[in-house]
């Protein structure tokens, strides 16, 4: 929804006096948003059982604080993202081949991962527990993921010709970093998850071996080495949470002697 007001807003604002590629790349954006908000809306009534009980259980580990701040962390990093195209809707390209290509690299990005997300969709829905290995999940294990980065590194390439200040280079260049960070942890974090549950099947083992992760033609990996560390990563938010849950006993302890001696006292 962020991404379909930042562009709907924006465009709306600058369209009579913008560049036509401009006004492309706001439109792209707010595409890339509704693609989203429909992927997520199909996943939240009509998706697999699992992930919907997966997300439930999420939600409630985060206190509000936690959901405000995120809220705020989120809206700042989607301000950063769509900067390139702000800066685009505000000064024309000083090289328009480079908007024209950044566009075209976008529009293949957000087709890219469109189609991974929905022919994983369609997997799950007669395959809960298999995993998806044809098609673009032949070329690479996250094909969705990568199509994000491309999709991004598209509207960045877009815009970088009316980049015309420090701060425009700035801004720009942290939601590109950003993002690009977040797609390489959310690739780690679901090799993990995907290899504690699949690691008895041989055929993953191979999928993994003869599969890039992330970059096509890159190479695969060895599963083995992804379940260690995915079961260090596990032992060590295990431990984690027990010292919390250590901790958060304490205080609990410690409030109701506090509670005990001022009864005491009255």
């Amino acid at each position: 929804l962020s991404m379909i007001a930042l562009g709907s807003v924006t465009l709306a604002k600058f369209a009579a006096t913008a560049s036509q590629p401009a006004v492309w790349h706001a439109a792209v954006i707010v595409a890339w948003g509704a693609r989203i908000l429909t992927f997520l809306l199909y996943r939240e009534f009509f998706a697999w059982k699992q992930l919907k009980e997966r997300n439930k259980e999420t939600n409630k580990k985060f206190a509000p604080t936690a959901k405000l701040s995120t809220w705020v962390f989120v809206s700042i990093f989607y301000a950063l993202l769509f900067s390139p195209a702000l800066f685009h809707l505000q000064t024309a390209s000083a090289v328009p081949a480079l908007s024209k290509t950044g566009l075209a690299v976008a529009a293949g990005g957000l087709l890219l991962e469109s189609q991974a997300d929905a022919a994983k969709s369609a997997y799950k829905q007669t395959n809960p527990d298999g995993f998806t290995s044809t098609g673009l999940y032949a070329l690479c294990r996250h094909p969705n993921y990568l199509g994000e980065v491309i999709f991004w590194a598209g509207s960045y390439a877009a815009g970088a010709g009316s980049f015309a200040s420090p701060l425009a280079w700035t801004a720009a260049s942290l939601g590109m970093a950003g993002i690009v960070a977040i797609m390489l942890q959310a690739t780690e974090s679901l090799e993990k998850k995907q290899a504690l549950k699949y690691a008895e099947l041989p055929e993953y083992g191979a999928y993994v071996q003869s599969t890039p992760k992330l970059l096509p033609f890159t190479g695969g990996d060895e599963l083995n080495e992804i379940v260690v560390a995915a079961q260090k990563a596990q032992e060590a938010k295990a431990k984690a949470e027990e010292e919390r849950a250590a901790q958060d006993a304490e205080r609990e302890a410690r409030a109701k002697e506090a509670a005990a001696e001022r009864e005491a006292r009255a």
